[in-house]
């Protein structure tokens, strides 16, 4: 039988094999920088965006692009790397070796040829700066004499192309670091100054790839390595690719440890990384930022804690330490770290304000000021200031801008934001925030077809529907469900914000649409996604092609309260019989036999075309929540999260740690295989429900609302639950057979009237007793 890859425990993933499917990344950042890296040593950094300064080369999916540390024996000439690879694929030649995936850090230890060996990284907290710390014991009774090599490749992409780029790399000898400047006109400077260095003397550096490898030259042996020496030539500009590379010697008596660190980072300008290269050659400020970094992720993920189930412990593991992590990187970069998707940064907004509410309440008034004044909201917006908004026609975006704002109100009671004036993009004069939720509404409400439905445009959330109504008369059954839902919530917004006939209005249309929908959008035994531009029906039984049935318009149905008891049992019994599959949920079935130009590229593409797409099985679970089965929802969570263990690594191909984007369907080649992990909203929706739908500790405007829904052969189960200034170590019991019910509280040991813990409890810690009885 073949030995586990690792092991989730605690906070911490154990990685023992080298050989995963695929290289396992890690996202370490602070506020500004992002480095993604394997524990390969393979990946690349960015500087707050891949559009605004992709700071070193991406090669994802391959591997041949990162940082690589070698380390060679000047003895006999043998090298090798703490990471593994690139010098070799197993680890064979080594006595011990395991990485270790922190929340806000990577390790690797090595113990080969005599020596005990530490490669610890991580990114500072409070510079765009990245730190390797390399610390290695003689084991043997001789000296030992020691060459280190590491290894990167600068890119500095960002500033428009058109106005020709030069790119100088050479050694810094007043800063001791190699440097890497792009020349651009000033309005495009944006910390495109990078840097390498260490704590050590420089024996020697490379600042051109082709001098680094040689010729034929390759990363697993590059020439450097193999002769013992880096060549120190300046880079060659726009003549060859450039790279980061510099050599520094340790000598080790018996039973001797050194310790080296390699920086590397960007700044404004020479006086900036100069600045920045003294701070960090300091090994005593290196290991203080490793230790505020590992106290700055315990305190961020000790915040709604929750205890399952013995037999659920790496499930357990994965919710109090990875899924948080995962919910933070998405919220600090959204996804892959380029210009910000409107409904991504407002979906990590509604993740967030679980574990830091400010923040979130700050990237949603952002948001906003990214708005159009008839309501409109951008499908994308810049990070980079030279670069402009992606305003295609994707109907989603205002929806998110209600949704986002109703979690944070309810998890914060903060009602005097929606006074709150906030420009628009195109209207220099400031609006209120509920002004900005207002017109989000209006828009999405006079912005409607034939039937009565939301124009679908360039596509709803399903981004790859984009042909189905380019020409104005598609319409959105799905994109509908979300503006009942946002109306709902308008009308007690409304309320708090002393509009009282405008919550009338939202109440009437929320009525009238949802009859709409019902009229329209039935098909007999589930809900249409849409109507094309020439009226077909897609997501219906009676479809030509693919795509007869999808799963997102089943689950809002219920979400949206538009589905009646009967047809939401209906429509959830038809994603079992049509959309189940062993990672969850399918996102629509068939898969298109064709292209089908009348839908667009959701006939082609892998991740969505006959797929299961995550973000879209969080909606399924909140669905299955809202209606008491929390079996179907606690094994649907098991099924679509790797920590889960239904489908394993070797299946997936991805970090049992992470939430990933999509499985690939049955009809795909290599059922299971996942398209790529961490950057997903799912992360956001997970926490969420885990949270607040399934142990139930859900935020209202009123109170924390305690309505568990769990598996029915759970008696008990446990969590901390942080809410307005109070901890609440809430312990929730009930017989078996039952997953919801009559919930009676005590708090404190009183019991309360009802399962509402009112927002005027006293700040501090407080006990909670929740029992679940038969209604």
């Amino acid at each position: 039988m073949t030995a586990p890859y690792g092991k989730l425990e605690g906070d911490r993933y154990v990685l023992r094999r080298v050989d995963t499917p695929r290289a396992w990344y890690h996202a370490l950042s602070n506020e500004n920088y992002l480095l993604q890296i394997s524990q390969l040593g393979s990946g690349f950094s960015v500087y707050r965006s891949i559009s605004g300064n992709l700071v070193t080369r991406k090669a994802w999916p391959d591997d041949d692009a990162g940082r690589f540390l070698y380390v060679r024996d000047r003895d006999t000439g043998n090298f090798w790397s703490p990471t593994v690879w690139p010098v070799e694929t197993n680890t064979s030649a080594f006595e011990d070796w395991f990485c270790t995936f922190s929340p806000g850090s990577m390790a690797w230890k090595a113990c080969r040829d005599g020596l005990a060996a530490q490669l610890r990284t991580a990114v500072s907290l409070d510079d765009p700066v990245e730190m390797h710390q390399f610390i290695v014991r003689n084991q043997d009774n001789r000296p030992r004499h020691l060459d280190l090599f590491f290894f990167l490749e600068w890119v500095f992409e960002g500033a428009p192309g058109e106005l020709g780029r030069s790119l100088s790399c050479e050694l810094d000898r007043e800063h001791s670091c190699l440097v890497a400047d792009l020349d651009v006109p000033p309005q495009y400077r944006y910390c495109q100054t990078g840097f390498l260095s260490a704590s050590a003397d420089l024996i020697g550096y490379a600042a051109n790839r082709r001098d680094f490898l040689g010729q034929p030259g390759s990363i697993s042996a590059p020439l450097s390595v193999r002769q013992g020496i880096c060549c120190g030539l300046p880079g060659k500009r726009l003549v060859e690719n450039p790279c980061g590379a510099l050599q520094v010697r340790m000598e080790l008596g018996p039973s001797a440890e050194a310790t080296v660190v390699f920086i590397a980072g960007v700044g404004e300008d020479r006086k900036t990384v100069g600045a920045l290269r003294r701070k960090y050659a300091d090994l005593s400020q290196v290991e203080t930022q490793f230790t505020r970094i590992d106290d700055w992720w315990k305190l961020f993920t000790s915040r709604q804690g929750v205890s399952l189930p013995k037999e659920w412990r790496e499930l357990e593991d994965w919710t109090n330490s990875w899924l948080k992590v995962q919910v933070e990187q998405n919220f600090r970069y959204t996804r892959w770290a380029a210009a910000r998707g409107y409904r991504d940064v407002l979906q990590d907004s509604a993740g967030l304000r679980l574990l830091d509410p400010m923040r979130a309440r700050d990237k949603i008034l952002e948001a906003l000021s990214h708005q159009r004044a008839d309501g409109h909201a951008p499908r994308q917006y810049p990070v980079a200031p030279w670069e402009s908004h992606d305003w295609r026609d994707y109907r989603d975006s205002p929806f998110w801008i209600v949704y986002a704002l109703e979690k944070y109100l309810k998890e914060t009671g903060d009602t005097a934001l929606l006074q709150l004036p906030v420009p628009f993009f195109d209207k220099k004069a400031p609006a209120t925030v509920f002004e900005h939720a207002r017109v989000a509404m209006d828009f999405l409400w006079k912005e409607r077809g034939s039937h009565g439905l939301c124009l679908l445009g360039h596509g709803d959330w399903l981004d790859s529907l984009n042909n189905a109504g380019v020409k104005g008369k598609g319409e959105s059954a799905w994109l509908s469900m979300a503006l009942c839902y946002a109306l709902r919530e308008m009308t007690v917004l409304a309320e708090l914000a002393g509009e009282t006939a405008l919550a009338k209005t939202f109440q009437e249309r929320y009525h009238e649409l949802r009859t709409l929908i019902n009229q329209e959008a039935w098909d007999g035994r589930w809900y249409l996604t849409a109507f094309g531009d020439d009226g077909a029906r897609i997501g219906s039984a009676a479809s030509p092609d693919g795509g007869k049935i999808f799963l997102n318009p089943q689950s809002w149905a219920v979400l949206a309260g538009v589905a009646s008891p009967e047809q939401a049992a209906t429509v959830m019994q038809a994603c079992d019989d049509n959309l189940k599959d062993e990672a969850g949920y399918l996102c629509f079935t068939p898969m298109y036999s064709r292209y089908d130009p009348s839908v667009g590229r959701i006939s082609l593409w892998p991740s969505e075309g006959g797929a299961v797409y995550s973000h879209a099985v969080f909606f399924k679970i909140a669905a299955d929540c809202l209606l008491g089965d929390g079996d179907r929802a606690w094994q649907t969570l098991r099924e679509v999260v790797p920590a889960g263990g239904i489908i394993s690594p070797d299946q997936s191909g991805a970090e049992p740690f992470t939430v990933p984007n999509a499985y690939m369907g049955p009809e795909w080649p290599r059922h299971f295989w996942t398209y790529q992990g961490w950057w997903t909203a799912s992360a956001d929706w997970a926490l969420q429900l885990i949270v607040e739908n399934m142990f139930g500790a859900r935020a209202e405007y009123g109170g924390l609302r305690i309505d568990p829904c769990l598996p029915s052969a759970w008696t008990e189960a446990r969590m901390q639950r942080t809410f307005r200034g109070s901890t609440y170590k809430i312990k929730i019991a009930k017989p078996t057979g039952l997953c919801r019910g009559k919930v009676r509280l005590a708090l404190d040991g009183h019991p309360l009237p009802g399962n509402l813990i009112p927002p005027e409890t006293t700040a501090g810690l407080h006990e909670v007793e929740a029992r679940i009885d038969k209604i």
